[in-house]
């Protein structure tokens, strides 16, 4: 009798765990790209309810990011080449190692050194608010040409 008793917990139980195994993959494949943010959650004396994200909760977006010079592929003679574009005004732009700052209209130039070969080049622009944008281009330098 105990042993009869047993195995039917024993099976209760892992029915259990099977159960709960599946209900658990299904939500995780209907949602997987759902993310839970903080929030402040307030009820007023009427019984409204509000959500107010916080400020942890900031929306990131792309910013306007065109670079007019050099164009992705382009060989150049130089040991380096002025990298000019536009973005939004006053964003911080990155150049791999070098940074400078978008003018009142958003136009950005600088700078950058090249070693022989190809040279990748990772230019960012971030505003104020914390968004971004982000662009790659390779230039090689050929010093025989």
């Amino acid at each position: 009798m105990n042993k009869m008793m047993l195995g039917m917990v024993l099976v209760l139980l892992l029915g259990g765990i099977l159960v709960f195994a599946m209900k658990y993959s299904r939500l995780s494949q209907s949602q997987p790209n759902m993310v839970t943010l903080p929030q402040k959650v307030s009820i007023s004396p009427t019984g409204t309810t509000q959500i107010t994200p916080t400020s942890k909760d900031k929306q990131v977006s792309n910013i306007l990011l065109t670079v007019s010079s050099p164009v992705n592929g382009q060989t150049v003679s130089t040991s380096s080449v002025v990298v000019r574009g536009k973005t939004v005004a006053n964003a911080q732009v990155s150049i791999n190692d070098v940074d400078t700052v978008a003018d009142l209209n958003g136009n950005f130039s600088a700078t950058v050194n090249l070693d022989e070969g190809d040279n990748e080049m990772t230019i960012v622009a971030n505003d104020a608010n914390g968004n971004y944008s982000e662009q790659v281009l390779t230039v090689t330098y050929n010093s025989v040409q």
